[in-house]
């Protein structure tokens, strides 16, 4: 994809995107300790968003952006780069575990310790980031992977419905697996689509993830399809 094609983004429209997604999930973890509850779901989607598109991001910078720098990626300031890299996996699994720990376990102060730790990191690194590499390209990590990848791509396989027709049509079934991967024992997710979802349950056969997951026919008629898929727990 050129840069002057449909969908490619600035470095810095992509990292705007990914600091305001990531705000998203933490002000959701934030409401529901305000309201007394701990927040595994919430956080759980957090650690989801950072694993999956946050760090995917920071680990194709380091692939195709670092090397077009006229050092080739050996310039001091990316030393803090990489480091800040490593940090942001290790809040992510410091998250991980939180979303896991037992009643009598659970301290909201370490939730909002963190999170802030998080956001401060975040902030910094990405205003650094955009300082080292802009110089060299404006843009992202969108218009140089392939194949194309877009982040607005998440938020429409990541709640517990999913609309095969919101997707791009040639990325619709990989999506829709990867969304697969990411559920935990016993969850579920519905998927729809105004045809036949021949392709997906091709794809889902081929994989062999039949052991693994439910697959159930809700709806099959003309124009309207819809399926439902449980991760059965492991055995």
């Amino acid at each position: 994809m050129r840069n002057d094609q449909i969908g490619a983004q600035t470095l810095v429209d992509e990292h705007s995107m990914l600091g305001h997604e990531v705000q998203v999930r933490r002000t959701e973890v934030l409401r529901a300790l305000g309201d007394g509850r701990w927040p595994s779901t919430e956080i759980a989607q957090l650690v989801d968003y950072l694993r999956y598109e946050l760090l995917d991001q920071a680990v194709n910078e380091e692939r195709l952006l670092y090397p077009l720098t006229s050092e080739g990626g050996r310039d001091p300031r990316f030393a803090q780069l990489l480091e800040d890299h490593v940090a942001l996996r290790d809040r992510t699994n410091a998250l991980a575990v939180l979303a896991t720990l037992p009643a009598d376990a659970r301290d909201p102060g370490v939730v909002v310790r963190l999170l802030d730790e998080l956001e401060q990191l975040l902030d910094r690194h990405l205003e650094d980031e955009e300082a080292v590499l802009s110089p060299v390209s404006a843009w992202g990590v969108s218009s140089a992977r392939r194949p194309f990848r877009s982040h607005e791509w998440f938020r429409l396989t990541e709640g517990p419905v999913i609309d095969a027709d919101e997707l791009p049509r040639d990325a619709a079934v990989t999506l829709v697996l990867e969304r697969l991967t990411r559920l935990r024992a016993g969850d579920q997710v519905e998927v729809r689509s105004s045809a036949r979802l021949h392709d997906l349950e091709g794809a889902f056969q081929r994989r062999g993830m039949s052991a693994d997951y439910g697959w159930a026919i809700e709806e099959e008629r003309p124009g309207r399809c819809r399926v439902s898929i449980t991760r059965r727990p492991a055995a």
